[in-house]
């Protein structure tokens, strides 16, 4: 597998581990990558009929010309082999899947040279250190399995008192010189000939005692048809791994690795992409030698819980099945994997979501604390996921689809086939309740209301023009039994009555949509891109580095059981629970008296009655509010004003307003699409600038993406300061920018504030400020050498600039346009605001 083409290879592995890859049509790879994503092929277990002109025993391989075998023509076969006709090494295969992911287990990194002499940068005392912490090292492959693990998966370099100790280079590294060279050899060709070394040097046939074998080597060539450009590529369910350049230094990098021989699958992001979930270790997001604090997400903690491998209690697991009847709900606290040993088994750390097919839906909370502390992407959110297949059990491809904050929910539309909604909602998000941080969600099955077909636009019972001089501070507690015959516009000596009660519509109000959103297909659609690890028959690459975004209530994307809403918006609630056939209520009575005239438009000398037909309101008073109340005192107290007052009331009012709140836009039609929306929003205040991103770049790069990995650092301290970003020389490699950040409002201008250390920038060198909202980068502001000087710091600097009409979503960069690798631009905090007029 490559990161670049995202291309999966499946090899044959041979009784003594020696594997050849597999020659297969486009057809019969699709089919293989199927097969695993459904689990009906298990890597390192499940045989294939194959054909082949040349012996297939490893000694005949290591010296015949044949390097890869084929398959028959057609669909793939698999093999099903009885108990009575598996071999020893079968039966060690499958126990090793089985029984793997638990206890202590033994690694050896063996650093390769070949016969020209290349080999990876370091020696075998730091990478003895860097995996095992021989010397002390404190961030290595061994702290981080045994932090996420809480103690279940033990890595280590001790063997025992085994013959071949003193052959050891470093305690858990063997050298090896192979009698190849690495730029003339295909991939297949170089593992028989490493693991023949090892085999010559230590005595034993590969794995031998050894859980996980790690091959070191100097760097990939294409040779043969091998695709280079990944990193580093692991067997699923098996012992290999193989890793190239300095990748070897990183341990969430080596930990991913090693997660593909657990039978972990990889996992992707919101943008659909197979490695940019940077909530998991499986998406790759970490390429530091000393930051690691991170594990899985809940889709593999899930597995790693009941697939048999142990490392958390199955009592820590919720099943939520719906079934297929409305109605059903749980509510509770979540907890994330951070808090694992403090729950006591109070709280879930991952509920799953029972769809009736293999493509279930996972629910946890990612608290960016303890072993979780350095997790780049939605820390302290609700994440929200889906699995390729398997249930969640065995290797499959997992992806992101929604990351909440409290306030916030997602619906998914149409749910298991019913026409019906399932909504996940975040009522609170506590990180300050030592010793464990929880969310307290909600997830609910249907019946949801559906909107109207056309919403109206506003309430159609419409308060007075004007509000009146004496309106109650608070909403009453109860309204007056009976109206008056006339309302007037200005209040009689007494404190008035309210509105009279309303006749309803002469029309029932409109039909909802029979079934607002979409269905949702039952199987996987094809994918954007081949899903992107194989098992053994499949290695499996570790991805190029990206950064993660790090976007609040993202829409959900695409998937089977969802469509996707690409700029959510809230949807108008329905203008009855149900559609009525007849006018929704019968008139009330007209008033007991006949009115004294036809209501004015201005205000009266006099009340039109000498008193109030009834007894006032309870609490008269006071100034009268700013704005008229969103609905009469009649129908139930009032929460918010309305935006302003509504003009002249109907000629025949409705008996309740047409909508259950009013929209604050009313769609044309119904979405259909699955949305993430607020509950319950506040009014937003008119004229202030909001908040839409703090970057303090404490944990990494936080919501800022890499143009490159060269010419863009990120700095956990330097200067005096902590986290900090750096950019230097010229071009889009040089540049930090943000994803899209969705509009909740609208906006007329935006304002960055940000803090800058400029280094060695020249007499012509200068960085620039741009924005994008749709397609296109604008330039707002460059700032050039003969307005700063170099070695201090610019702290608050801050450069606004008008937004077009119409705009629902910004995204800011910063770039560098020098001469040199030492022109450097170094950055603390960004701002990010917008202006509501």
């Amino acid at each position: 597998t490559t990161a670049a083409s995202h291309v999966e290879t499946f090899v044959c592995e041979l009784e003594d581990g020696t594997t050849l890859p597999i020659e297969t049509t486009d057809e019969q790879l699709r089919e293989l990558q199927d097969l695993l994503n459904s689990g009906r092929l298990i890597s390192a277990e499940t045989a294939i009929k194959v054909t082949s002109t040349a012996p297939l025993s490893g000694a005949a391989a290591l010296t015949a010309e044949q390097t890869s075998v084929s398959l028959p023509s057609g669909g793939i076969q698999l093999v099903q082999k009885s108990e009575d006709e598996m071999t020893v090494e079968d039966i060690e295969r499958r126990n090793r899947r089985l029984n793997g992911d638990e206890g202590v287990k033994k690694v050896l990194v063996v650093r390769v040279k070949d016969s020209q002499g290349r080999q990876v940068s370091g020696n075998h005392k730091t990478q003895s250190n860097k995996w095992f912490g021989t010397y002390g090292d404190q961030v290595t492959l061994k702290s981080q399995f045994d932090a996420c693990s809480y103690g279940k998966y033990r890595v280590s370099n001790d063997y025992g008192d085994v013959p071949w100790k003193n052959k050891l280079s470093s305690p858990g590294v063997l050298e090896v010189t192979i009698p190849v060279s690495l730029s003339t050899s295909t991939q297949s060709q170089m593992r028989i000939a490493v693991a023949k070394e090892v085999q010559n040097t230590l005595g034993i046939s590969l794995p031998g005692p050894f859980e996980h074998v790690a091959f070191v080597v100097q760097d990939c060539y294409s040779v043969g048809g091998d695709i280079c450009g990944w990193s580093a590529y692991a067997y699923i369910n098996h012992w290999l791994s193989v890793f190239i350049k300095d990748n070897w230094r990183y341990p969430a990098v080596t930990m991913h690795e090693m997660g593909h021989n657990l039978g972990l699958a990889h996992s992707g992001g919101l943008d659909g992409k197979t490695y940019t979930d940077h909530t998991c270790l499986m998406g790759n997001p970490l390429w530091e030698d000393d930051i690691a604090k991170m594990c899985f997400n809940p889709v593999k903690t899930f597995q790693l819980a009941k697939a048999g491998l142990g490392w958390y209690q199955s009592r820590h697991i919720q099943n939520f099945n719906s079934g297929t009847s409305p109605g059903t709900h749980w509510r509770g606290k979540i907890i994330g994997v951070a808090d694992y040993t403090n729950n006591h088994g109070q709280h879930p750390l991952v509920i799953k979501l029972e769809t009736g097919t293999p493509q279930d839906w996972f629910v946890g909370f990612n608290h960016k604390s303890g072993v979780n502390a350095e997790v780049p992407t939605a820390g302290d959110k609700v994440t929200i996921y889906q699995v390729a297949g398997t249930d969640g059990l065995g290797y499959s491809t997992s992806s992101l689809k929604a990351t909440l904050t409290a306030g916030k929910q997602a619906r998914l539309s149409n749910w298991r086939s019913t026409g019906y909604d399932l909504l996940i909602k975040v009522y609170d998000i506590d990180t300050a309740d030592s010793p464990i941080g929880s969310a307290t969600i909600a997830i609910e099955f249907g019946p949801q209301q559906p909107p109207s077909a056309r919403p109206t636009r506003e309430p159609t019972n419409l308060p007075t023009r004007n509000p009146t001089k004496l309106p109650t501070r608070e909403p009453t507690n109860l309204p007056t039994r009976e109206p008056t015959n006339l309302p007037t516009t200005l209040p009689p000596s007494s404190p008035p009555t309210p509105l009279p009660t309303p006749p309803p519509t002469s029309e029932p109000t409109p039909s909802p949509t029979p079934s607002p959103t979409l269905k949702p297909t039952t199987s996987t659609p094809e994918p954007t891109e081949p899903p992107s690890t194989p098992p053994t028959p499949l290695s499996t690459p570790s991805p190029i580095a990206s950064t993660p975004t790090n976007r609040d209530t993202q829409p959900l994307t695409s998937s089977p059981s969802m469509s996707v809403a690409e700029k959510p918006s809230p949807t108008p609630p329905p203008t009855t629970a149900n559609p009525s056939k007849e006018p929704s209520a019968s008139p009330t009575p007209m008033p007991s008296k006949p009115p004294s005239n036809t209501p004015t438009l201005q205000p009266t000398t006099h009340p039109t009655t000498a008193s109030p037909s009834k007894q006032p309101t309870e609490v008269p008073t006071g100034r009268p509010t700013k704005l008229p109340t969103l609905r009469p005192t009649t129908a139930n107290p009032s929460k918010r004003p309305t935006n302003e007052p509504t003009g002249h009331p109907t000629n025949l009012p409705t008996p309740h307003p047409t909508t259950a709140r009013p929209s604050k836009q009313p769609t044309n039609e119904p979405t259909g699409r699955p949305v993430i929306v607020a509950d319950d929003p506040d009014p937003v205040p008119a004229a202030v600038w909001v908040s839409l991103l703090d970057e303090d770049f404490s944990s990494g790069m936080g919501a800022f993406m890499p143009g490159g990995n060269i010419d863009v650092k990120y700095y956990k301290s330097v200067l005096g300061r902590k986290g900090l970003v750096r950019i230097q020389k010229n071009g889009l490699g040089s540049a930090i920018s943000t994803s899209p950040i969705p509009f909740e409002h609208s906006y007329s201008k935006a304002k960055v504030t940000f803090s800058f250390y400029p280094n060695s920038m020249e007499r012509r060198d200068q960085f620039c400020l741009e924005y994008n909202t749709d397609s296109s980068w604008i330039r707002s502001k460059c700032w050039s050498r003969n307005q700063f000087s170099n070695g201090k710091w610019y702290d608050n600097v801050s450069q606004d600039f008008s937004l077009p009409g119409g705009s629902s979503q910004l995204s800011i960069r910063f770039i560098c346009a020098a001469s040199s690798i030492h022109d450097d631009i170094i950055f603390d905090r960004v701002k990010l605001e917008a202006y509501i007029e």
